[in-house]
């Protein structure tokens, strides 16, 4: 067996001569040698050559982007004066009290209804809310539901029939009821 070994060893001993550098390494495998960097031309932080990329990533699956979000249709809001001289919306009923105070019947979709008695300082608080030009999300819902003892549960769709209510006939139901 040691006479295998010798054999392979004087086979390698007669074969090309090793390169002395890394870059002759290099060339003698068939590859080209970069340029300097100083010729290198300039590419962007980040980009990638059409023929490098294959190179870094060969087996890699093409990005599959999910679906853009696309939110439901909101369901337009009919504020309207019924014949029982109460307004309404869907789920916001608004009844006159005495003097200026007033009565809100919310009706959730989920859950017993609610009906609020709100007075006059508190239906001015409300109204002001409802028609300020900068309105912070739930605020008017918030302030609504400090009124009574048992509070309805938040619901950006009432706060918006409730708006919507108070914006259309605020100037009605700021006059005292005859």
């Amino acid at each position: 067996m040691q006479g295998e070994f010798a054999d392979e060893a004087e086979v390698v001993d007669q074969a090309s001569p090793v390169p002395q550098s890394p870059v002759a390494m290099h060339e003698s495998a068939g590859f080209t040698t970069p340029a300097p960097l100083e010729e290198a031309p300039h590419q962007e932080p980040g980009a990638l050559d059409a023929v490098a990329a294959p190179a870094l990533a060969p087996e890699a699956e093409p990005v599959v982007t999910p679906p853009s979000y696309v939110p439901r249709p909101k369901v337009p809001i009919h504020p309207e004066r019924a014949d029982d001289g109460t307004y309404r919306t869907q789920g916001v009923v608004i009844e006159r009290g005495p003097g200026r105070s007033v009565f809100v019947l919310v009706h959730p979709p989920v859950g017993p209804s609610h009906r609020i008695y709100v007075h006059d300082h508190s239906f001015d608080r409300l109204l002001t809310l409802a028609t300020q030009s900068l309105w912070e999300p739930g605020k008017l819902w918030s302030t609504l539901c400090d009124i009574p003892l048992e509070r309805p549960l938040p619901s950006r769709r009432l706060e918006e029939e409730l708006r919507a209510l108070l914006v259309t006939f605020g100037a009605e139901l700021s006059t005292p009821a005859q």
